[in-house]
């Protein structure tokens, strides 16, 4: 049976000495905390950050900029315009289908080429995961909304 190690005893945090070079690597978030390093600035205004949790872009909060960065929600609210816009082409083509489960390899294809188009972003991910459920989620709602006219 091992013998249990002691751990050295962490420097006061009010000192912010740095962590003894003997101690066990720590995952980046315990290191953060006890280095009281700064919190991460925001690439976004007070204005874009609010919270996608609490509105209907919540299912949409996947989508992502190539640094990381989340689309805020006036970038969501365009890519769901985008996608209506698509969805009313496909129904001037008379390929909207009865729900998006349904629709033809040529109406998603069409689909991805016109979100693609305008939000590139949303290709950088394997096989267009992203825009199918972009379609997936607007989709339903859209159709919905076209039976209600």
């Amino acid at each position: 049976m091992l013998a249990a190690q002691r751990l050295p005893t962490l420097p006061d945090s009010s000192s912010h000495s740095e962590i003894p070079r003997n101690y066990p690597p720590m995952d980046a978030l315990l290191t953060c905390i006890i280095t009281k390093l700064e919190p991460i600035q925001s690439n976004y205004a007070d204005s874009d950050l609010t919270q996608i949790s609490d509105d209907k872009n919540s299912k949409l909060g996947f989508m992502e900029h190539k640094d990381g960065t989340p689309f805020t929600p006036i970038q969501i609210k365009a890519v769901r315009k985008a996608a209506r816009q698509s969805f009313a082409t496909l129904l001037e083509e008379g390929r909207a289908p009865p729900s998006w489960s349904h629709a033809s390899s040529r109406a998603t294809n069409i689909f991805r080429k016109d979100l693609l188009g305008e939000h590139p972003e949303l290709g950088l991910c394997a096989n267009h995961w992203k825009v199918d459920a972009v379609a997936t989620e607007v989709y339903s709602q859209w159709s919905r909304n076209r039976k209600d006219r």
